[in-house]
């Protein structure tokens, strides 16, 4: 029973996930100073998802620039992207980033319908991954465990999918 009450426990706590990836498919970038102008060196992240099961659907992946946001308000990601799937390793770019903290969630879209699925419990059906492989045994990750440092320049983070 204690175990049923766990998964129950962390599907609702998934339930805000689709909404932080999948509601709209680009968010629009927040604006943020720097730049050549601004003098503020850019960086560039490029996220490399495994063990992707198929290649079916698509991936939808939001970053997050404070824990404000982070899962579950898309509307308060940084960036999102969606990418086609050509493997088990998917690769997805994003450029122009302000070097600081950010946090990734991402899912598998199977279905393509834009949302995250989910069973019995509300748990997920779909594949999900957070920057950092970050878990928690009720629900999404917090912030905290799912934050990294950005530096200026090019870095590389990779993340696991998880059914």
């Amino acid at each position: 029973m204690r175990r049923v009450v766990q998964l129950a426990i962390l599907g609702i706590g998934f339930a805000g996930i689709a909404g932080s990836v999948a509601a709209q498919e680009d968010p629009a970038p927040v604006k943020t100073p720097g730049g050549p102008a601004g003098g503020t060196p850019k960086a560039r992240l490029v996220v490399v998802l495994e063990g992707v099961r198929s290649r079916v659907g698509v991936v939808r992946l939001a970053l997050y620039q404070d824990d404000a946001g982070f899962p579950s308000n898309h509307a308060r990601a940084v960036q999102g992207r969606t990418e086609e799937i050509g493997g088990s390793e998917v690769r997805v770019v994003f450029e122009d980033l302000v070097p600081g903290t950010y946090a990734l969630s991402a899912f598998h879209d199977e279905d393509g319908n834009g949302k995250l699925n989910r069973g019995i419990f509300g748990i997920p059906t779909e594949g999900i991954a957070f920057s950092r492989d970050a878990r928690n045994p009720v629900g999404p990750p917090k912030w905290k465990d799912a934050k990294f440092d950005l530096p200026p320049g090019e870095t590389t983070l990779t993340c696991h999918m998880r059914y």
